[in-house]
């Protein structure tokens, strides 16, 4: 309803358009918090296998599994531990999708580490 009513707003009353919703629309996800524990730990696992990555809140724009979670949990973070280029990401959801190796490799080594830090078996250093 924001969006409809954002287009007629922006349009202005003089312009002939209609404007309306082709299918049933979800509501957008809410937005989760990045003052929380579960954020600092996505951020220190993300660092420990990316040191020169630069860890920021963005908006993802297509449907994920991910809304379903907010019936659970506050904290709902969509990541995924891979490098990909340009040419990487035409494969995605399409024919032959598939990863390098090293992308394997450092997508395990994420999980593996975003599991020690829930599980507390790191200690955060002082930064």
């Amino acid at each position: 309803e924001s969006v409809v009513a954002h287009v007629r707003r922006v349009v202005g009353p003089d312009v002939e358009l209609q404007v309306g919703v082709r299918s049933v629309p979800r509501e957008p996800s809410l937005v989760s918090p990045i003052d929380s524990d579960a954020y600092r730990i996505l951020d220190r696992s993300i660092r420990s296998v990316y040191a020169e990555a630069a860890v920021v809140p963005y908006l993802v724009v297509g449907g994920t599994d991910a809304r379903h979670y907010y019936r659970i949990c506050d904290n709902v973070y969509r990541f995924s531990p891979f490098l990909l280029g340009s040419d990487a990401l035409t494969l995605v959801h399409g024919t032959n999708e598939r990863l390098s190796t090293e992308n394997l490799v450092r997508g395990v080594r994420f999980y593996a580490r975003l599991l020690q830090e829930i599980a507390g078996a790191v200690q955060p250093s002082s930064e």
